[in-house]
């Protein structure tokens, strides 16, 4: 969980201008959600991006956001390089 933890903090220094202010917001989303996980029961799959979607997903009960998406695609190291149909 710390690479996860890593990567939103990362987003959220970078993204607390107003004009990144969804990617920012997508951060913290995903941050509070899995805040709602107990950690000593679940396994967060940080490096399965499948099942890290699934998960996150599932958690906030609507579909992702493209920024959402593209902050689980950096965490588990996923690129969308000439894959725009990814979202």
């Amino acid at each position: 969980m710390a690479k996860i933890n890593e990567v939103l903090d990362k987003c959220m220094i970078e993204n607390s201008s107003a004009e990144n202010g969804l990617k920012y917001d997508a951060a913290a989303n995903i941050k509070a959600l899995l805040g709602e996980l107990d950690l000593n029961v679940e396994v967060v799959p940080e490096n399965n991006h499948n099942m890290l979607t699934s998960l996150i997903s599932s958690l906030k009960g609507t579909p992702l956001t493209i920024q959402e998406k593209e902050i689980i695609n950096e965490i588990t190291g996923l690129t969308t390089e000439g894959n725009e149909n990814e979202f």
